[in-house]
């Protein structure tokens, strides 16, 4: 039995590895890891156009039966706007739109209720049902606020 001592260990390691000499590392020059290159095969004419059909097929399958969900909606709106008054538009609306409603009622505060009340003066003096709600028309009820907040 050979016994190696670390010098002519050293010796060895350099005639069978002359180039770990070179690589700063534990490992050796083919454990290091190197990326392996994910070659894709490229579809041919026909693969891509059935693909493409069953997209085609699926989106459209899609879009039929979501406009039979809306039709439904709009059969029941129009069942609403008949019970209770308003358009279909407005029912439609409100069922669609009822997950992003305000749970609760805000809290009353002064501004508020100057707001609603002065808004409700100038509709009823327009004789309108719309709401006036142009940036105009509250940036004036904004400085009108302002000065009773300032003589009160």
């Amino acid at each position: 039995m050979v016994v190696h001592t670390p010098r002519t260990l050293s010796r060895r390691l350099d005639r069978i590895e002359p180039d770990r000499r070179l690589v700063r590392s534990r490992k050796r020059r083919s454990d290091l890891h190197v990326p392996r290159i994910n070659v894709r095969r490229s579809l041919t004419f026909a693969e891509r156009s059935l693909r493409k059909t069953a997209w085609d097929k699926a989106r459209s399958d899609q879009k039929a039966d979501l406009q039979a969900a809306r039709d439904e909606i709009h059969s029941i709106a129009a069942m609403f706007a008949e019970k209770y008054g308003h358009c279909e538009e407005y029912w439609y609306s409100r069922i669609m739109q009822s997950e992003r409603l305000a749970k609760t009622k805000r809290r009353i505060n002064l501004w508020n209720v100057f707001l609603s009340l002065r808004l409700r003066q100038i509709n009823l003096g327009q004789g309108t049902k719309k709401k006036a709600n142009d940036p105009d028309v509250l940036a004036q009820l904004t400085q009108e606020w302002l000065a009773m907040s300032q003589e009160a």
